[in-house]
């Protein structure tokens, strides 16, 4: 996380193009996506959000929250509940899949930021 206390305009050099603030924006509004798709357990898709931090708020922080929410769902939400997972053509559980997608998207990302494995 101390990567993302630095300067907000920083660019990603994994992700050409993109500054921290891009970085959080995409993953955080992941972790909302999925975290409200996981509490609605909704069969059907939803389209991912595209949501941009608060420039008045610590990209740290809004990060945080954004994860926080995704672990309260997963952790309030029973891993056998039949959802909407864009990886199967029906409903599957989303320990199953949800889950594991975001998981490996998230460690992904925060080896891009530098923010550690």
């Amino acid at each position: 996380m101390a990567t993302l206390d630095g300067d907000p305009a920083t660019l990603v050099p994994s992700c050409p193009g993109w500054s921290l603030t891009d970085l959080v924006a995409h993953v955080g509004s992941y972790h909302r996506w999925a975290a409200d798709l996981i509490q609605d357990a909704s069969p059907q898709p939803r389209a991912p959000y595209a949501l941009r931090p608060d420039p008045h708020t610590p990209l740290a922080e809004w990060y945080r929250t954004s994860l926080e929410l995704l672990l309260k769902a997963v952790d309030t939400t029973d891993p056998d509940t039949p959802m909407w997972t864009g990886r199967a053509p029906h409903p599957t559980s989303p320990s199953l899949g949800q889950l594991r997608y975001a998981a490996r998207g998230s460690r992904q990302n925060r080896r891009r930021c530098g923010c550690g494995d």
